[in-house]
C-alpha cells in the first residue's frame, strides 16, 4: 500500500520519497503551475508528465500542483516522469 502523503509534508516547497522529490513550479509563460520531478537514479531532472498528449501537466492553481506532486510521490510512475529539455 503507498504512503499517505498531505500538504504537510510540503514545508519547505519540496517533498522528497525514495528516489524522487517534487516540487510545484510555476510557468510565467504558459501561466499555469507545473510539478518539476528530480530523479536520483540515475540523477536527472524533468517534469510530471502527460504521455497521452506528451506535454508537461498543467494545474491551474499550487494546490492542485501539490496534489498532483503527492500522489507522483505516492506511487511514482516512471511513465509520468519525461526528462528535463527546458522548460518556460
Amino acid at each position: 500500500m503507498p504512503p499517505v502523503l498531505v500538504s504537510s509534508a510540503f514545508p519547505t516547497g519540496v517533498i522528497t520519497v525514495p528516489g524522487w522529490s517534487a516540487k510545484p513550479w510555476f510557468s510565467h509563460h504558459q501561466h499555469r503551475w507545473l510539478v518539476q520531478l528530480e530523479r536520483y537514479d540515475p540523477p536527472r531532472g524533468g517534469w510530471l508528465w502527460h504521455p497521452n498528449t506528451n506535454q508537461p501537466q498543467t494545474f491551474l492553481t499550487l494546490d492542485a500542483a501539490q496534489d498532483a506532486a503527492l500522489a507522483f510521490c505516492a506511487e511514482p510512475t516512471l511513465a509520468l516522469w519525461h526528462p528535463n529539455r527546458g522548460m518556460r
